[in-house]
Formats: C-alpha cells, sequence, structure tokens
C-alpha cells in the first residue's frame, strides 16, 4: 500500500517535471532556435554540394586537358607537329580555364 502511494506519487511529480520542462522550452524560443539550427545545416549542406560539384567539374576539365596531353605525345610519335601543338593548345586553355575558377571563389 505504502509502495503503491509512492509510485502515485513519483508519477505526479514526475509528469509535472516533464510539463514544466516542455513549458520552459517553448517559452525560451527552444523552437526558434531549432529551426535556425535546422536552416544554418541547409545552408552549409547546399555550400558543400556546391563545393563538391565544381572540384568533380575541375577534375573532369582536368583529366580532359590530361588526354590531350597524351594525345599530343601520340601526335608527335607519329611526326604529326601540328596536331601535337594544336592538342597541347587546348590541354593549356583548360588549365588555364580551372585555375581561373579556382582564383575567383
Amino acid at each position: 500500500m505504502v509502495k503503491n502511494t509512492i509510485n502515485k506519487f513519483s508519477l505526479a511529480f514526475s509528469t509535472l517535471a516533464l510539463i514544466i520542462s516542455i513549458l520552459t522550452f517553448l517559452k525560451t524560443g527552444g523552437i526558434v532556435d531549432i529551426k535556425k539550427q535546422i536552416n544554418i545545416m541547409k545552408k552549409d549542406i547546399k555550400e558543400v554540394k556546391s563545393q563538391t560539384e565544381m572540384r568533380m567539374e575541375n577534375r573532369s576539365i582536368l583529366f580532359d586537358a590530361l588526354y590531350d596531353l597524351t594525345d599530343s605525345v601520340d601526335s608527335l610519335k607519329t611526326g604529326n607537329i601540328s596536331e601535337s601543338k594544336r592538342l597541347i593548345n587546348e590541354a593549356i586553355e583548360k588549365i588555364v580555364y580551372v585555375e581561373r575558377r579556382l582564383t575567383e571563389k
């Protein structure tokens, strides 16, 4: 009987403490803080996504430049100097383009 009464008081005080905690959280603007944090996290995620996309594009362009340089060596081996020069110039343009993009950011 005493144990049952203690359990009832314990449940009542626990419920009261929970209600007070929730009301305090709502009154102090806890929801607004959570919304602000969520918006900050969304912004950070978009920024990281944008940076990742740019890195992937830059890598792709640089690999294309590398392939152009490889093709220019093959052209030199076959004796086609003008084609080799053209491929080297294309590779340089791609590298300069990536460099410009990196300095803009």
